[in-house]
């Protein structure tokens, strides 16, 4: 792994732990009708390493209870036909080493017990077994803290990162 990648995992971690950002849901960046941003935890990371690719807009989305509604939210990377308002774009995944869009990983021991108590038992036995494959997103979105996943990061789990041999 590079210098400059470590430095950017360090910096996207201690952003994480930082409390500057607000979490939240299936999106990179919702933005409320005050302005104010939350982000996902790869969200955060597109924020420090692409500001300047930000776009936001308005779109379609259904509430859990199934009502249409508008929402504000905010991409990084290449806009057009087909972006994608939670994947983490191609260039951010250079600059972390994510294999992955959604951070995925391979799930194993040390894991499940980081995410204890922050997720329910019927999560860890039907997604966190060994050798299940998981990501930083999905554990995001079933309520995992950003501090949290930065110890997942540092962990570096097996698949979450493309230099894992070098």
């Amino acid at each position: 792994m590079s210098e400059e990648t470590k430095k950017n995992r360090a910096a996207w971690c201690a952003a994480l732990r930082s409390g500057d950002y607000s979490q939240t849901e299936y999106r990179l960046e919702i933005i409320d009708a005050e302005g104010k941003s939350s982000f996902c935890c790869l969200g955060v990371c597109a924020n420090i390493f692409h500001p300047e690719t930000r776009t936001v807009s308005v779109v379609d989305d259904f509430a859990l209870n199934g009502d249409k509604r508008k929402l504000t939210v905010a991409t990084y990377g290449p806009a057009g036909p087909g972006t994608s308002y939670s994947l983490a774009d191609a260039a951010l995944r250079v600059d972390v080493g994510l294999q992955g869009p959604d951070g995925d990983f391979y799930s194993d021991e040390t894991v499940r017990n980081l995410v204890s108590g922050h997720v329910s038992k019927d999560v860890i036995a039907a997604t966190l077994q060994d050798d299940q494959c998981t990501s930083l997103a999905f554990l995001n979105d079933h309520g995992v803290p950003f501090s949290v996943i930065a110890d997942i990061i540092e962990y570096e789990p097996r698949g979450l990162f493309d230099d894992e041999d070098a």
